[in-house]
């Protein structure tokens, strides 16, 4: 596993404004003060994800999420239905996963396709009879073709190289196409009282919501301001508000907790579902920890 998986101790540059990042409230956090952006300095290996018995079982991960994960893809595709009403779109699902998503959407009626680099999500994902290719974005060999829409579902922020990204989307999306990113949010609620606990070496949940336990740990954590900070540099423009959606409900919890038991675990994990308990009404009111936003090309 990689809970403990050092930094390399060299200061990050901010993807926005390329200016050095200072570290702040752990040893491989970094924050740009201008952007309002944070990354995190942490070792990702997309395809021996999974791949060790002690490390988290992504399959198992994903399913206990799948129940609040339906209801969120579904403001997604209300709010696509919205923007761009025509039907039978065409739809790249970039880190389709175990196609949940890819499933959700077909449901309304798009043509789905989807995108996977770690074998053995691609391999559920295949087992489905669903349309995935197994490789990264922008893949090796052409697609020989553009979509209407290409969505990043909890992608992009696990992404080391935002900016190629953002060309592949320019390369792969219609001119009147559009850009879904579905990702963590900085000003949440639980983001911020993270930290807090992370400045008096309350670790545990600041390590968790960067997802150091696993090997494709959070790398990005935006706002829905630095995004489009982000996104204009590649002639994407927002043409949504910032959309929250919940990022988890009583229903569920604990078995999400759970996906990384054993004695201790269970220990830290009652203590984290009894502390979920009493915020919840908090995190109802409160801004979430996960936005969406829909972007499109600027025009001349």
């Amino acid at each position: 596993m990689n809970v403990n998986a050092p930094a390399t101790g060299a200061r990050l540059s901010c993807p926005i404004c390329r200016r050095l990042m200072a570290f702040k409230t752990s040893t491989f956090t970094h924050f740009c003060k201008d952007c309002d952006y944070w990354g995190a300095d942490l070792p990702v290996d997309i395809e021996g994800a999974g791949s060790d018995e002690d490390e988290i079982s992504d399959e198992a991960y994903i399913a206990s999420l799948e129940g609040l994960r339906v209801k969120n893809f579904a403001l997604i595709l209300k709010q696509l239905q919205q923007t761009k009403p025509e039907s039978n779109l065409s739809i790249l699902d970039v880190g389709c996963a175990s196609g949940l998503f890819m499933r959700t959407a077909q449901q309304w009626g798009y043509t789905v396709t989807g995108i996977e680099p770690n074998q053995p999500l691609f391999a559920v994902t295949q087992r489905q009879g669903l349309n995935v290719m197994h490789d990264y974005f922008p893949p090796k060999q052409d697609l020989n073709k553009t979509f209407d829409v290409i969505i990043f579902n909890d992608v992009f922020e696990h992404i080391p190289d935002v900016h190629a990204i953002l060309e592949g989307c320019n390369q792969y999306l219609k001119d009147d196409g559009v850009l879904i990113l579905n990702l963590p949010n900085a000003h949440g609620l639980i983001f911020r009282f993270s930290r807090i606990l992370a400045t008096v070496n309350l670790l545990g949940p600041w390590n968790r919501l960067w997802q150091v336990m696993f090997r494709t740990p959070h790398l990005h954590y935006f706002t829905f301001e630095s995004l489009g900070k982000l996104a204009a540099q590649h002639q994407f423009i927002a043409v949504s508000g910032k959309l929250q959606i919940a990022t988890l409900e009583i229903k569920g919890l604990w078995s999400r907790l759970a996906v990384n038991g054993g004695a201790i675990g269970f220990f830290k994990n009652c203590i984290a579902y009894l502390g979920t308990l009493a915020l919840y009404p908090v995190i109802l009111l409160s801004e979430k920890d996960t936005f969406f936003a829909l972007y499109q090309r600027k025009t001349p």
